[in-house]
């Protein structure tokens, strides 16, 4: 690297030569790739890119330059409209080229580019258009990957079933690459990455064990890749907020240190500000408030660069922290907030919790018309989240729909909502959510005998959990 270094630098210094430069640029964007040097790659790239130099560049290295600095883009300073951009014109390159190879990668860009921005329609739309064409090119290993994307536009639309029939089917039919070509191609290990969504479906299935080993074996993968990338997706997007989900603050704490110094390395500004929400919410889940203006100033940053992933839920999760700390007035309009961008994208997965935290939110208000407009809440939180299969959002809303009967002097009605769905859990008994589901019924005398028995049961077997 230092010999490219000084060879571009040369090239370049008063145009020394600028067609070597451009072609050494071209031939070094597999080097930046392998080692993660995104950032080097977006300056370097971009130089290369210079209108000036224009003329020393061949459509292919046009394509391939703007492929790289997509990627570089995206994932050093977000999803800017000059990503879209960059990946659309190196997209007509290939097409002039008929570089089937290239047009798929520019086709994947472009997926994630709409995942990021929120629009997983689109998304969606893409997965099927390379799925088209690696079906017409014989491309295998491309038509089995596409799943992924398929998956994950599946999964952040609330259709859960279907998105883990597709993220599954990748993961069975997945050949290892001999090198880390796919990792290039696929911008990350598709396997590992599918993984990382499908711990995510299922804990929001209900199955909390389940999702915290196959996240565990996908931070494992990205540690031995030893891809920047592949780390941060493992961390940022699965590891740490399942670790969040279930309560295990421990664990996201050494996720969370371990990530912030190492999108600092790579100067991963994007990555640093979701980071941050991550960061926001165990602050938040600490009781520390603090963590308000953290994830308020990262959520704007975020949105800014047209980031909006997951934003609806970080949203909500702001709202609350709002509450918790006495100011509903602004919690509620964060939550109007949330619920409307949710809405907008179609990003509903988590509509059942920002729902559920909009009523808490009517619950703090003691006037009878906000108390009742509350309940109605908790039951449309309650139905979407059975609509969905997110038995995991379903116990949130029945456990906190349950606290308001039980506060307003209706404890009669806890057993009968809340214990059969507490029931439903055949494993983590010993997580936050289901630990406080059990103690309002066991509090409350209506713990029904299967969900006692569950809970002795878990207790003979040995669980245990941090926050327990």
């Amino acid at each position: 690297m230092d010999d490219i270094r000084g060879a571009l630098g040369w090239a370049f210094s008063g145009n020394r030569s600028v067609a070597t430069g451009v072609a050494l640029t071209v031939a070094a964007l597999p080097f930046w790739e392998h080692l993660s040097l995104l950032e080097e790659c977006r300056t370097g790239v971009e130089l290369a890119l210079s209108r000036c130099f224009a003329d020393f560049r061949s459509a292919s290295d046009e394509m391939k330059l703007q492929l790289a600095y997509g990627t570089a883009l995206l994932h050093t300073r977000g999803p800017l409209p000059e990503v879209k951009t960059a990946w659309t014109t190196a997209l007509g390159s290939a097409e002039v080229l008929n570089d089937t190879e290239y047009m798929l990668r520019c086709l994947w860009g472009l997926c994630d580019y709409f995942t990021w921005t929120g629009d997983h329609q689109s998304a969606l739309g893409m997965a099927d258009r390379i799925r088209r064409l690696a079906t017409d090119r014989g491309d295998l290993d491309a038509r089995n990957n596409v799943d992924r994307q398929t998956g994950t536009a599946l999964r952040y639309l609330g259709e859960l079933a279907e998105a883990r029939r597709h993220l599954e089917r990748m993961i069975s039919r997945y050949v290892p690459p001999v090198t880390r070509s796919d990792i290039a191609r696929f911008q990350l290990d598709p396997r590992s990455a599918a993984r990382g969504t499908l711990a995510n479906v299922t804990w929001l299935q209900g199955h909390p064990d389940k999702a915290v080993a196959m996240a565990q074996r996908q931070l494992e993968e990205a540690r031995a890749s030893q891809h920047a990338l592949a780390l941060c997706n493992a961390i940022v997007h699965t590891t740490c907020p399942i670790a969040l989900w279930t309560g295990d603050l421990a664990a996201a704490e050494r996720l969370l240190v371990g990530i912030e110094a190492h999108v600092a390395e790579h100067a991963m500004s994007i990555w640093s500000a979701m980071s941050r929400c991550l960061r926001a919410e165990w602050l938040l889940q600490s009781g520390d408030p603090s963590g308000l203006a953290m994830l308020r100033g990262a959520l704007d940053e975020l949105l800014v660069v047209g980031f909006r992933m997951r934003c609806p839920f970080y949203i909500g999760v702001y709202a609350a922290g709002l509450g918790d700390h006495g100011d509903v007035d602004a919690g509620q309009t964060a939550i109007g907030e949330a619920v409307a961008l949710s809405a907008s994208t179609g990003e509903i997965w988590c509509m059942p919790e920002l729902l559920r935290i909009k009523a808490v939110l009517l619950g703090k208000e003691s006037a009878n018309r906000t108390v009742k407009t509350a309940e109605a809440l908790y039951f449309q939180s309650l139905d979407l989240a059975r609509h969905q299969g997110a038995l995991s959002w379903e116990l949130r809303a029945a456990t906190a729909l349950a606290e308001h009967w039980a506060q307003s002097g209706q404890s009669e009605r806890v057993g009968g909502l809340l214990a059969p769905i507490y029931r439903r859990f055949g494993e983590g008994l010993t997580t936050r959510d289901l630990v406080k589901a059990r103690a309002l019924l066991d509090t409350l005398g209506d713990a029904g005998k299967g969900s006692k028995s569950a809970a002795r049961q878990a207790r003979r077997d040995g669980h245990t959990h941090p926050n327990s």
